[in-house]
């Protein structure tokens, strides 16, 4: 019996991935295959749309060539293609934009374009039945969602009001010139100093509600920073102190931040009556974050539960899912190359703040 395969191409900002995903014709039930990335690293800077574009040119076809090796498929088994339409940086969409296009235009498949926000959330609601809360914390974004099994709605319920956690851990990574991402070397940094001292500075704690302000805590942080560094410059303190006050900072920024982000997390579920929450997005790779959830799960008695590591990132698996959730249960229309060839994809689409949504 023939496969039915899907292929799923992810370039919303530093990573370009390609997923191959084998799904039954009329069943939501679905086996990733594979699910291959590159991200773009730097010791120096932060994300430069046109270096990002550069990179996801170059290493597009190897990314897509090793997935459908991995998955033992060929590009013409291919039945569907799935690709990130939105938000992102401009220069990083058009990517797979592109290249989903192509392909489309070349072997006459049809095209699912997907919500790169929307794909985070149906990598955890796949797990959960009933009322569900998550918490959506990546680089760009920190939202939390309620969804009610009984009206099929997602709500926002909280969100930041400045910047988002990601994205300040990258620009304190920036400040110490630990290079990007900043949230892996920040983490390993707050557990070198938690193993030696549970000393914390004092940082803004900002929330209102469900929502939080994070830009705050990045200025006392700077200016924290920059008194120390003038201490250094003028040998009141050594390098090993220097760097031990960096550590510090790292885990005092995490202390407080997931104090922030699990309160505000809790507020939701007893709003919500969730009988499960989740944390999502690439700053759940951090045990220590994710440890602190498991213990907020434990004193309330609400199951607790992450997608696999390699969903919590960007990734194309994600928007393969999102897509058939899409087909399966939205009755979506798929559109050959010449209905969407005058398509461009959108940086600045946000979801609604409640929406209908069909699991």
């Amino acid at each position: 019996m023939k496969k039915n395969i899907l292929l799923a191409l992810e370039s919303t900002a530093h990573t370009f991935g390609a997923s191959i995903i084998e799904y039954e014709k009329n069943n939501f039930k679905y086996n990733i295959l594979s699910n291959v990335k590159k991200t773009l690293t730097s010791e120096s800077e932060g994300l430069i749309p046109i270096k990002i574009q550069e990179h996801h040119t170059f290493y597009s076809k190897k990314i897509i060539i090793e997935a459908l090796k991995k998955a033992k498929v060929n590009i013409k088994d291919v039945n569907v293609i799935a690709y990130s339409n939105a938000p992102g940086i401009g220069h990083s969409l058009k990517t797979s934009n592109i290249i989903a296009k192509t392909l489309s235009l070349k072997y006459n498949i049809p095209i699912v374009k997907v919500n790169h926000s929307l794909a985070h959330l149906t990598s955890a609601m796949v797990l959960f039945k009933g009322n569900v809360t998550l918490l959506y914390t990546s680089g760009a974004n920190t939202q939390i969602f309620n969804y009610n099994s009984k009206s099929k709605k997602m709500k926002l319920v909280g969100e930041t009001l400045d910047i988002g956690l990601g994205h300040l851990f990258d620009i304190i990574a920036r400040l110490f010139n630990y290079g990007f991402p900043g949230g892996p070397i920040i983490e390993k940094k707050a557990l070198e100093y938690s193993k030696v001292s549970d000393e914390i500075l004092d940082l803004p704690y900002n929330i209102k509600g469900m929502d939080v302000v994070l830009g705050g805590l990045y200025s006392k942080v700077k200016t924290l920073l920059e008194k120390k560094q003038r201490e250094f410059d003028k040998k009141i303190i050594s390098k090993k102190e220097f760097e031990f006050f960096k550590s510090k900072i790292c885990y005092s920024v995490q202390e407080y931040t997931f104090a922030l982000m699990l309160e505000a997390l809790e507020r939701a579920v007893a709003l919500n009556n969730s009988s499960s929450f989740s944390i999502i997005g690439g700053v759940a790779m951090n045990k220590t974050f994710v440890k602190k959830a498991k213990l907020l799960s434990k004193q309330k008695n609400v199951s607790f539960k992450i997608p696999d590591k390699t969903l919590l990132v960007d990734n194309a698996a994600m928007i393969g899912i999102e897509a058939l959730r899409k087909i399966f249960f939205e009755n979506y229309n798929l559109k050959t190359f010449d209905k969407i060839k005058s398509e461009k994809p959108n940086p600045y689409e946000r979801l609604d703040y409640e929406f209908k949504y069909k699991i």
